[in-house]
């Protein structure tokens, strides 16, 4: 050992040095205080392991007895058979150059601590070069180093610190243009690669922070998964969610790591210039096998064609189309990106504005709108109109296109400012409606049905005497029957109809009523035409005017039924109504009746005020007869008539051929 010691001492120097596989060429090795170590090449055979730099942590091992126990090394070429190295440690310079990095700079060793200013640590494979400083206490085994790097073109800062077994690290960049270099370096599944960087573009990025912790275990560093943070700056960006869709703008946004999961956290974003303020996007459990992508898209808006093909575009069909006011859209998408899973919610609360359920108008005041899983749920859905007004609840079956709902009525009241002739209050109307390629709804209570194609909507009601309870005036239709009722705007309307009746103020011949009364008419915003028996009774309501043909009226009961109608709307009206202008009846080949009274005339001309007074003239073969009605008071006049006119007058026929004269008055229930 003595002779050995002296020998290092006075240096050894051999040409070729080999025990079994290992080879050295051109060796020299001298002790002073320490070690002084060359060769121009070194032979090792292959390690088990293939080199990495993850075991770089093993190389400060390395560095760190290099540097205790020598003080010049020179390896100009250390040979593995899957790897060169070259080593060289001279006056405080370290030189370490192999396949995967080369690290420069330089070392000082100052007791138990190793300063090191590296200007140049370059791995290779990864194409990352880095520069800086750091402190290395070698008793304690704490490091701290911070500096710069350069990944593709990339440039940023980094710090580190490792005490013992544990290694903590952050790093930022500048701004860069291209992400994919950066992405490819988390090995992250297809499926969420793809997103990321195909569906996610921005015009530049910029590493805001990236820290994690971890610790080396069997001699190699394993990352705390759940330490690992990052924020990332994606600058004037688009997000595609859909192939079939415009993509969602925003100015910028920032992409955050955390607790396996990247949040999207998006600055004022905008779809087809409407604003998404408060959306969110986030795929979550990158490191599990059930990766998904979470979409939480925010807006207040018109629920109009935009909104609607963005949520169609993921199958979800909502019948429904808002023409005024605005709505609070919440749409949910639960996507798997490592499997099919996905799943969807929907919610929308209504502001005050028009909804149009296909050709159904709901003039919503508030209510709210739910999807999931196929189905769509209406609740307190709260319409007003100037007819009607009331609360809709129930659900939309997507899948089979039909509604099953409930309309708490408050108050449906159809008719002019004058007069109502529905009124129906405080009632629940359970109703179904379809909505394939046509509409079909359903009323039971009401034994009515409503539907409509392309073109045309029809109403038919099929038993007049489940409407009757609510009619103002339902004498009319004292016993039933039906009224089909047609549009294509809901302006105008036709409607036609059979009226059964038991008693009437129209009839034929002497006394004949007809029981069934065939009825057709058209109503528009401003006018109302009702004909009955073949148009031979023909009311137009702009005019005030009534057309009779080839039949009989009675007009006591007609001022009977009038005066009760009007009683009605005077109880119901919280307003006078003011007085109406006259009734005008036109009657030809017609017979006018007023109780026992009856006048045979060719034509006639009836004025009927609102107070029930009436004026009347009648013509029978050029002969005149005038009628009237002033409060209780009748007056009828008839100047020169034929007998068969003066008959029904006077209910006697024993007066023959010649005229007569007939002048009445007084009061019908007593006096003539």
């Amino acid at each position: 050992m003595i002779a050995f010691f002296l020998w290092l001492f006075a240096g050894i120097k051999l040409d070729t040095f080999k025990i079994a596989d290992y080879e050295v060429g051109g060796l020299y090795i001298k002790l002073n205080k320490k070690l002084t170590f060359k060769a121009d090449y070194v032979t090792i055979p292959q390690r088990k392991a293939s080199p990495s730099f993850h075991n770089v942590h093993e190389t400060l091992e390395r560095v760190r007895y290099i540097l205790t126990f020598f003080d010049n090394i020179e390896l100009k070429n250390l040979v593995f058979d899957n790897n060169r190295m070259k080593i060289v440690f001279s006056h405080d310079y370290l030189l370490i150059d192999s396949k995967e990095y080369r690290i420069s700079g330089n070392v000082i060793h100052e007791g138990n601590i190793l300063n090191a200013d590296i200007p140049i640590l370059n791995i290779k494979e990864h194409n990352i070069t880095m520069s800086g400083k750091f402190t290395y206490d070698l008793h304690k085994d704490i490091l701290h180093t911070r500096g710069q790097f350069l990944l593709n073109d990339i440039p940023g800062e980094f710090n580190a610190s490792k005490e013992k077994e544990k290694i903590v690290f952050a790093l930022k960049s500048s701004t860069f243009a291209d992400l994919e270099p950066v992405i490819n370096r988390f090995h992250l599944v297809e499926a969420v690669r793809s997103w990321v960087l195909d569906k996610v573009k921005a015009k530049s990025y910029t590493l805001l922070s990236l820290s994690g912790k971890g610790s080396i275990v069997n001699k190699k560093f394993k990352m705390d998964l759940d330490a690992l943070k990052g924020e990332a700056l994606f600058s004037e960006a688009e997000i595609h969610f859909k192939e079939s869709l415009e993509p969602v703008l925003a100015p910028g946004f920032i992409l955050r790591y955390e607790n396996g999961g990247l949040y999207f956290d998006l600055e004022s974003p905008t779809y087809e210039g409407i604003s998404l303020k408060g959306s969110e996007v986030s795929i979550l459990n990158l490191r599990k096998p059930d990766t998904h992508l979470k979409l939480k898209i925010r807006t207040h808006t018109r629920l109009g064609s935009d909104i609607r093909h963005l949520l169609e575009a993921y199958d979800i069909v909502l019948p429904l189309d808002q023409t005024s006011g605005k709505s609070k859209v919440l749409f949910m998408a639960d996507l798997g990106l490592k499997n099919r899973y996905q799943d969807f919610f929907a919610k929308v609360d209504f502001d005050k504005g028009d909804l149009w359920l296909k050709k159904v108008r709901l003039p919503v005041e508030k209510g709210n709108l739910q999807y999931k899983q196929g189905w769509v749920t209406l609740k307190d859905i709260y319409i007003k109109d100037a007819n009607y007004e009331g609360l809709i609840n129930g659900k939309i079956d997507m899948q089979k296109k039909k509604a099953d709902l409930v309309l708490e009525v408050e108050t449906i009241a159809l008719g002019d400012d004058k007069e109502k002739f529905f009124v129906l209050k405080n009632e629940t109307l359970p109703f179904s409606l379809e909505y394939g390629n046509n509409i079909e709804v359903s009323v039971p209570k009401l034994y009515a049905n409503l539907s409509s194609d392309n073109n045309e909507t029809y109403i038919h009601l099929t038993d007049l005497n489940k409407i009757k309870p609510y009619l103002a005036d339902p004498g009319p239709i004292e016993q039933g029957g039906y009224v089909d009722i047609k549009t294509k705007d809901f302006k105008t309307y036709t409607f036609s109809g059979i009226m059964k009746r038991s008693s009437c103020f129209l009839y034929e011949k002497e006394n004949e009523c007809k029981t069934r009364v065939p009825f057709e008419g058209r109503v528009t915003t401003d006018n109302l035409n009702f004909y009955a028996f073949d148009k031979r009774f023909d009311y137009n309501k702009a005019n005030g005017r009534v057309k009779i043909t080839d039949l009989n009226i009675d007009l006591e009961k007609f001022l009977l039924s009038r005066k009760t109608n009007k009683m009605k709307g005077n109880r119901d009206s919280k307003e006078s109504v003011k007085e109406d202008k006259p009734l005008i009846i036109l009657g030809k080949n017609s017979q006018l009746r007023y109780g026992e009274y009856s006048l045979v005339t060719d034509s006639y001309d009836v004025e009927v005020k609102s107070n029930g007074d009436i004026k009347a003239i009648g013509s029978s073969s050029g002969d005149i007869v005038k009628f009237s009605k002033k409060r209780e008071i009748l007056s009828m006049q008839a100047l020169r008539v034929q007998d068969k006119v003066l008959h029904p007058l006077i209910n006697f026929k024993g007066l023959q051929d010649g005229r007569y004269t007939l002048k009445l008055s007084g009061d019908p229930e007593s006096t003539m």
